[in-house]
Parts: structure tokens; sequence; C-alpha cells
């Protein structure tokens, strides 16, 4: 069964499936194991998946004609289109450019098994690039729990980026 916002991709034909190819916002995508996924995560996957999930977001507001701030109720509905997780939005403020939200059933933590730290690293970039076009702002986002160390799910917070 399709989600709600993959319909309305495939309803406004940006979400296709044909002769081998996967297309989403005119764009080919690839479906790869979790394991593969895993072990492709570091810093530079961080950086990398930010700054592809600004130029997605960008291009959902586009074609359907939202405003940044609009977004925001659909954005579980897009996470959840990556296949990372199920994605729960506790706290929103617009004004400080912070957001508390939590991931339950992570698609990479349940890959990676007992850990002793936070390892979802492709979902915090990809949380770090969509809440950074939300806000117009350099946002950083770090895992402060994850089902590999044992917790119940994955939460993260996400802040305007330090300037170093």
């Amino acid at each position: 069964m399709f989600s709600d916002f993959i319909k309305k991709l495939m309803f406004t034909r940006k979400f296709y499936m044909n002769k081998g190819a996967i297309e989403i916002l005119n764009r080919k995508h690839v479906l790869l194991s979790s394991s593969i996924l895993s072990s492709l995560q570091n810093k530079t996957m961080y950086n990398e998946m930010k700054k592809v999930a600004q130029q997605d977001i960008h291009e959902y507001c586009n074609i359907f004609g939202s405003k940044r701030q609009d977004l925001i109720k659909n954005i579980e509905n897009i996470f959840n289109m990556y296949g990372l997780g199920m994605l729960e939005l506790k706290n929103v403020d617009f004004q400080k450019n912070d957001v508390k939200l939590c991931l339950y059933n992570s698609t990479i933590a349940h890959n990676n098994g007992f850990t002793e730290g936070c390892n979802c690293k492709m979902a915090a970039g990809i949380l770090a690039g969509i809440f950074s076009y939300l806000f117009d702002n350099n946002i950083d986002c770090e895992e402060i729990k994850c089902y590999s160390k044992g917790d119940e799910y994955c939460e993260f917070i996400l802040k305007k980026e330090e300037k170093q």
C-alpha cells in the first residue's frame, strides 16, 4: 500500500517505476538493502544526504505549490518515503529553529543490531537537509537516542548550526 504522499506524486506524474527504473521528481532512484546503506554511513554521507534532501524538499514545494511552513504538515509523510522509518514530530519551533523528533522502526538501526553509540547518520543528514530548507537556515541534526543502543526508538534534536 502506498502512502498518501506517494499517491500524490503518482497523481502528478512525479513517481514512476518502469522498465527497471525508479524515478521520483524527474530524478533516477535506486533501491538498496539497508545493509549496504549501513556500511556507507559516515560524516561525508551526512553532508551529502543533507544537501540532496534540501534539493528534494525544494522540488516538493515547487511541484505542490507549498510554502515552507505549509510543508511541515506533510513532513512525516515525505520523510517516510525515504524508507528509513516512521517519523514523528514532537516539537517544532520556527522562531528558534529548533526541532525534536522521534524515528520509530529505523531501518538502519535495526540492520546494525546492538552498538555502543547512535548510528543513524543517513537519517540525521536527511532531517538536517529538510529542516535547513524549511527554516531557510543551516540546521544541524544530532541523534541523542538510538534503537541500536537499546533505546525504544531513535530521537533527534535539530538546531541552528553553530559557526565554527
